[in-house]
């Protein structure tokens, strides 16, 4: 094998250089024959000099003549050719360098006799070149030496010399040809005797080799195979082990053979072990599913027998609140129902959580309307904030959407648990809601922003996890097991969110909800701007109100408006019939009837802003254009105000407010079998003078329906005889009272018991306990939409 490989380098290098000799070969020929063009050139343009007097001949002579002798640089496609192809790219390191057409041919590589022939033509060169160029000299001198240099240029000496040097070229040429030509046959042959060794000896390599296969495949390859078969029979069925045999023609392979035989019976001993460790994990697999599914059961049916009472005690003191009662007995009431509110929220925490974990929580994806939103935590936070002394104030960007998909009551409830926390840990300082709108990455984010006690960064890990604070110390000092954060993590991850926290001890905390924005259409809040409003006055003192205000008059691109701190101030610099005035609840409470009604006279349209919590004053508020708006302002409502400005001839068509509900004379038959809640759905209900009749159970709702008439039924799920899902079931059934509207009304918030009420046919679901003003709306909800055109059995 060395000699095959000495013989095939040998045979490259013999290629190699046959390939150079040629190239060598192809440069010598071509430096000659530029040579002779040179030459051939040189004595044209001195004879046209001479002869014609011809200016640019002589340009020409003296330029080839600087760069034959290397006075001149030549460039690199002048160069590049003189040189083998091997070796061309030698020839860019003279680039812009000085060298002669003679200095070109010795670095060719040549013969000593081929230097010394080179050197006579170079003498002959320049003998003829001093004579061109005394030529040139004569003809310079003038006219009587012009017949002179012309003789010089012809004369028998110049042509001899010409006729010598070509012919110098021809035997140096030629002689440089028969040396290549000898070098270039001996090398030939040396490549054909390689050739004929190079397959000589690949021959017999290749013979060798078949020799060794076909010894190994007998010997060596047959036994592993048989080996490979039988291993791959034993993967195929493990659990019946026998043990592998081959033929012992190799030692090694008989030691193979049995190595693999304990390999397997290894294995067939930890198969065995592995099904049992299945098995029983298995078992184990199945029983804490049953265990888990237990476990929300039991917490499901908690929640809802916790639920029943609670709605018992926040009703009764919703019921009581609305009595006389001295300011020790509101004081206590109120007491007692923050205490059920927060037990009733710790119970819907745990269902949550479990609902959460178990998989049991589905969402409901619809158009949410952000400003909704926004409008829902102001109506929650405002009377908190109020409470500690915190400022409260809500930024929204004008490119927000003004709708985006999303599990509007899921994100209620996350925004509800950050601020709940924000207030709860915030004594002094502000309280920010911002919503951002990231349009490249397509999300929304809604940062709440608190100046409380803050979070150290080694405990923000900590307090995502159940049942986790930051320390003991804020679970003595604020209460609570835990759990909401947890939650509010969990249901980011619903959403396809996630939840963020920024926070430093002492420092405040920022926390922060990043949702899809899945857009359901192109319209943001930019769309509420409003630009033909001129003369926008705001008559406020230095609270926040008024900066809340000049925030969302610059949100909505409302044109310049001006602020006012006194009434003098303000009637100095407006005229009448001025567009529009905001005015703070302040500065109302100070006006006479006839103070205000001149205020009304001066501007077109007076909105007086105040706090969320704080109901308006008895100033009179009769006149067609005055209005009032809430703190903290959404862009909408300040763009409501503004195209009232505009119209100042149509009054404000608002609906009339929920404590003026008309309930009056509506029919309703309360179905539910205990006692105390039927008590708090009566008189509640009375409240809003609704005719109340009761059933303790569904069979009993049945039999009374055939006897009279009713509007609409509040109907309880769970109870004995005829639980609510039979008898709506039965209602619906009965062609005299399918169209009456039945309402769920439970302790049950599992979704999927809210799915099972809507798909029997109920009208709504409502919660218990239930808000006394949000059951009313509910009921008015469904009156207006009904006709309650009642029909009684026969």
């Amino acid at each position: 094998m060395g000699t095959v490989i000495y013989a095939f380098s040998h045979y490259s290098s013999s290629v190699t250089s046959l390939e150079n000799l040629k190239n060598k070969q192809y440069a010598a020929d071509y430096l000659v024959e530029q040579l002779k063009e040179n030459r051939f050139l040189l004595a044209t343009y001195a004879r046209r000099f001479v002869s014609q007097n011809d200016g640019y001949a002589l340009q020409q002579y003296v330029q080839l003549l600087d760069e034959s002798r290397g006075d001149k640089a030549r460039s690199l496609e002048t160069l590049v050719p003189y040189f083998p192809q091997s070796s061309q790219h030698k020839a860019r390191k003279y680039v812009g360098h000085y060298i002669s057409d003679f200095e070109l041919l010795k670095r060719q590589e040549f013969t000593q006799h081929e230097l010394s022939l080179l050197a006579e033509v170079i003498v002959l060169s320049e003998n003829i070149i001093r004579t061109e160029q005394n030529a040139i000299k004569q003809k310079k001198q003038g006219s009587q030496a012009q017949q002179e240099a012309q003789s010089t240029l012809i004369s028998q000496h110049y042509l001899d010399s010409l006729t010598a040097f070509n012919s110098f070229l021809d035997g140096y040429q030629s002689f440089f040809e028969n040396r290549i030509n000898q070098h270039y046959r001996k090398i030939k042959s040396d490549i054909n005797e390689l050739f004929l060794i190079v397959i000589t000896m690949l021959s017999i390599n290749i013979l060798a080799m078949v020799f060794i296969t076909v010894v190994f495949r007998s010997r060596l390859a047959k036994p592993l195979e048989k080996l490979n078969i039988e291993t791959k029979k034993y993967l195929q069925d493990v659990e019946y082990f026998t043990e592998l045999k081959t033929q012992p023609t190799v030692y090694e392979i008989e030691q193979l053979t049995h190595s693999i035989n304990e390999i397997f019976q290894e294995i067939s001993v930890h198969i065995e072990l592995l099904e049992d460790e299945t098995i029983q994990r298995e078992k184990l697999q199945i029983k804490a599913e049953q265990s888990n599914l237990a476990k929300s059961q039991f917490i499901a049916n908690t929640h809802h027998e916790v639920r029943t009472p609670l709605n018992a005690i926040i009703g009764f003191n919703n019921l009581l609140q609305s009595t006389r009662l001295e300011k020790v007995q509101q004081q206590y009431v109120q007491n007692a129902q923050d205490a059920a509110k927060v037990l009733l929220s710790l119970f819907d925490d745990i269902s949550d959580l479990s609902n959460i974990d178990g998989g049991h929580l589905s969402l409901n994806i619809q158009p949410c309307n952000i400003e909704n939103v926004a409008q829902y935590l102001n109506a929650l936070m405002a009377e908190q904030c109020q409470s500690k002394y915190l400022s409260l104030l809500i930024k929204i960007d004008d490119d927000c959407p003004v709708y985006f998909s999303t599990d509007e009551v899921r994100l209620k409830q996350i925004l509800t648990n950050l601020a709940n926390n924000a207030i709860k840990y915030t004594h002094q300082g502000s309280i920010i809601l911002s919503i951002h709108a990231d349009h490249s990455t397509q999300k929304i984010r809604f940062d709440i922003q608190d100046t409380g006690i803050g979070i150290a960064q080694d405990q923000i890990e900590k307090i995502l996890h159940p049942f986790e604070q930051a320390d003991s110390s804020s679970k003595r000092q604020y209460g609570g097991i835990g759990l909401g954060l947890t939650i509010t993590q969990k249901l980011c991850q619903l959403l396809s969110g996630k939840l963020t926290i920024n926070a430093k001890l002492n420092h405040g905390s920022t926390f922060s909800v990043h949702l899809p924005m899945k857009m359901q259409s192109s319209k943001t809040l930019q769309d509420f701007a409003i630009k033909d409003v001129k003369d926008i006055s705001i008559l406020g003192s230095a609270s926040d109100m008024a900066a809340q205000l000049c925030h969302v008059l610059k949100l909505i691109k409302a044109p310049r408006y001006s602020i006012y701190h006194s009434f003098e101030e303000l009637y100095s610099a407006t005229t009448i019939n001025a567009s529009i005035l905001f005015i703070e609840q302040v500065f109302v409470n100070r006006l006479t009837k006839s103070q205000f009604e001149k205020l009304g006279e001066h501007f077109l349209q007076v909105c007086i802003i105040h706090q969320q919590f704080q109901p308006l004053s008895t100033v009179p508020y009769t006149l067609d254009n005055v209005h009032s708006i809430a703190s903290p302002f959404l862009p909408s409502q300040v763009s409501r105000v503004l195209l009232l400005a505009n119209t100042p001839t149509q009054q404000d068509e608002s609906p009339a407010p929920w404590e003026s509900i008309d309930l009056s004379g509506l029919q309703v038959l309360l179905v539910e079998d205990a006692p105390m809640n039927q008590l708090v759905a009566q008189k509640t209900l009375e409240n809003f003078k609704v005719n109340v009749d009761i059933a303790e159970n569904g069979e009993v709702a049945v039999k009374q329906l055939k006897t009279k008439s009713y509007d609409l039924i509040l109907m309880d799920l769970h109870m004995p005889v005829m639980d609510g899902f039979e008898a709506t079931v039965a209602i619906k059934q009965c062609n005299t009272t399918d169209n009456i509207p039945v309402v769920g009304l439970t302790a049950d918030v599992q979704e999927v018991t809210r799915q099972k009420c809507l798909a029997i046919g109920m009208e709504d679901v409502i919660t218990k306990p239930f808000d006394p003003v949000q059951l009313a709306k509910r009921l008015a909800t469904i009156k207006r939409s009904h006709p309650f055109k009642i029909k009684q059995f026969n």
